[in-house]
């Protein structure tokens, strides 16, 4: 195959994959590949493919830069809408449905601290960790799908059902705890990546690490604060 049935080729199966700033970066490398083309060929000259090739490229980055998002898959889709969730303190009603949300969201978040672990844990969240802290829940209607319990301005849970999670909820509930408690602070598992990244995005910083859990469990925790 030569290069410009490769390119050609190449194009057609990926150039509608690629996201604009990649084009933009194609297009600086494919404009540094013909010069140096157009210098080797004509020092070979082999002057039907420099034309070839360059016809080809040239092609290539008109229609890059004509139409950054040829694929309307890959046009950027706004973030789903979260107009139906609302916010309100804890019912007691709730609290059963809040369990289980605290479980499903645990298994997929603190998956190294084993199933058995965790299902040990339900009674003492429910009976001992809910009644002494200060619960904010989300709802989708009236049914509770995430929530964030506050011990003073400790965040001591932050948790969103597992469907639901990515449509801004924990963002929303962190932003109660805000307006509620102003400067805050968590706790992270070092090994919850996804946590302590979610935190850093809403302007918490490390303040300082400790190599076990409350549990004495060699799990090392992150201490988060946010002014």
């Amino acid at each position: 195959m030569g290069i410009a049935a490769l390119l050609s080729s190449w194009t057609h199966y990926s150039i509608e994959d690629l996201s604009t700033d990649a084009r933009e970066v194609i297009v600086g490398v494919l404009v540094a590949i013909i010069s140096s083309l157009i210098l080797y060929c004509i020092g070979c000259g082999c002057a039907t493919a420099v034309y070839k090739c360059g016809s080809q490229i040239i092609s290539i980055v008109r229609g890059l830069k004509k139409n950054p998002h040829p694929n309307p898959r890959l046009i950027p889709k706004p973030s789903a809408r979260t107009d139906s969730i609302a916010i309100a303190p804890q019912s007691t009603d709730d609290t059963d449905l809040l369990v289980d949300i605290w479980f499903r969201a645990s298994l997929q978040a603190h998956g190294f601290l084993g199933a058995a672990r965790l299902e040990s844990q339900r009674e003492a969240v429910r009976d001992v960790y809910f009644p002494q802290a200060e619960t904010w829940v989300a709802t989708d209607g009236s049914k509770p799908v995430g929530f964030i319990s506050l011990l003073g301005a400790h965040i001591g849970a932050l948790f969103v059902d597992p469907p639901m999670q990515g449509r801004g909820i924990g963002r929303r509930l962190i932003a109660q705890a805000g307006a509620v408690r102003g400067a805050l602070s968590v706790e992270v598992y070092a090994e919850n990546r996804a946590a302590t990244a979610f935190y850093r995005r809403q302007g918490f910083v490390e303040t300082g690490r400790r190599p076990v859990d409350d549990n004495g469990l060699p799990h090392p925790l992150i201490r988060m604060e946010r002014a």
